[in-house]
């Protein structure tokens, strides 16, 4: 019996340990729903919300008409209000973005369970706040601030780093700064490599017109091979020679038997006219009209 060394033990726990560090499918799948369902729920809660709903014990609260919990707009009722309400107020019009990331996100997990999200959270911020920069600095009407009583088209991350790189660095040099970041932080949360998408659209073509040709290949053969089957048979054919005896109907196939049955004519024993073997009668004849016109003739 082997003894087992200390080495040997020791790689046997790491393996072990490694093992059980690796999440169970069900785990990636619980991620995954629950990822989903967050994002849903803020989805549903930004989509409905109005100033209105937020409660009149908030001390927030900055609506002009009080609101009545009964009757409230919000899909999600009071809770879905102070959920849009913290959401907006903080990111502005790039809430949907942490929305679209949440819902992509648990779609990934569960499709792919071998994503790991931990890397991307880096990428995955800096996504959401230079988008929420972007929207302040431009000023556009995502969301329509002031219908919703919110600080600024980009909440208060736009107002306080929006406004402060386009102090500093203007409203082009922003734009291309925070542009860029948002570029970079699509393309490593997605994975998406830019190099490999220009390689395969540039490689579409060629393999289009090689499926094509292909496709005129095989069809060509196809057509070649039909041809023998469909050429017309000739008109000094006889009908029952250039048609094959299967596709014959009953009566036909009956009359070809009886006539292949029957001796040929007689076409060798039938002489025409001029092939005729000249009688000793006919010499007569004709030697006896020859001289009666010579006779005629001398007279």
């Amino acid at each position: 019996m082997r003894t087992p060394t200390p080495m040997s033990r020791l790689k046997d726990t790491q393996e072990t340990q490694k093992t059980d560090a690796t999440p169970h499918t069900a785990a990636h799948e619980f991620r995954g729903l629950a990822l989903l369902a967050l994002g849903l729920v803020l989805f549903l809660s930004l989509i409905s919300y109005t100033p209105q709903d937020i409660p009149g014990w908030f001390p927030f609260h900055t609506a002009l008409v009080a609101s009545n919990a009964a009757h409230t707009l919000n899909f999600l009722g009071i809770l879905g209000a102070l959920i849009a309400w913290g959401t907006y107020s903080l990111l502005g019009g790039a809430a949907y973005l942490l929305c679209a990331m949440l819902l992509g996100y648990g779609s990934a997990k569960l499709i792919l369970p071998g994503t790991h999200l931990s890397r991307r959270a880096l990428w995955s911020i800096s996504f959401v706040l230079s988008g929420a920069c972007l929207a302040q600095i431009l000023d556009l009407p995502l969301i329509d601030a002031r219908r919703l009583q919110l600080p600024g088209e980009g909440g208060l991350v736009g107002m306080v780093l929006g406004d402060f790189l386009r102090n500093l660095l203007g409203i082009v040099g922003a734009f291309v700064l925070l542009g860029g970041v948002y570029a970079v932080s699509i393309l490593y949360m997605t994975g998406i490599r830019p190099a490999e998408v220009v390689y395969g659209l540039l490689a579409l073509p060629p393999m289009a017109l090689r499926a094509f040709s292909a496709w005129r290949v095989a069809r060509a053969e196809e057509r070649a091979a039909r041809l023998p089957l469909q050429q017309p048979a000739s008109d000094e054919t006889p009908h029952f020679l250039a048609t094959p005896p299967g596709a014959l109907p009953s009566n036909e196939r009956r009359k070809n038997a009886g006539r292949s049955a029957e001796p040929e004519a007689s076409a060798s024993k039938i002489i025409p006219a001029d092939m005729e073997e000249e009688t000793p009668a006919s010499l007569l004849s004709a030697q006896a009209a020859r001289e009666e016109s010579a006779a005629v003739e001398h007279q």
